[in-house]
């Protein structure tokens, strides 16, 4: 007994009552992710900028502390683009 050609492309199953089935372009949430990901970038830039600043104008040093915030910073808003 062989299989069809196309088996591994049919859906497990059919869908319930009342249901269209959405397999080419089924609703993911990026968009969510994306809003919520972009406040919270938003939001951690203002409290990295607040930071910096409090620290270089009362103490007038900069450590290597400051440089990794920045860097993760920026890891984090690159990280965003993955959700595009």
């Amino acid at each position: 007994m062989s299989l069809p050609d196309n088996y591994l492309d049919l859906p497990a199953m059919e869908p319930p009552a009342g249901e269209v089935q959405n397999l080419d372009n089924p609703p993911n949430g990026n968009n969510t992710v994306i809003g919520i990901y972009s406040v919270c970038i938003a939001l951690a830039t203002v409290f990295v900028i607040l930071r910096l600043y409090a620290k270089f104008i009362f103490t007038k040093t900069a450590k290597i502390q400051d440089c990794h915030l920045h860097c993760a910073l920026c890891v984090l808003a690159q990280n965003e683009q993955h959700y595009r």
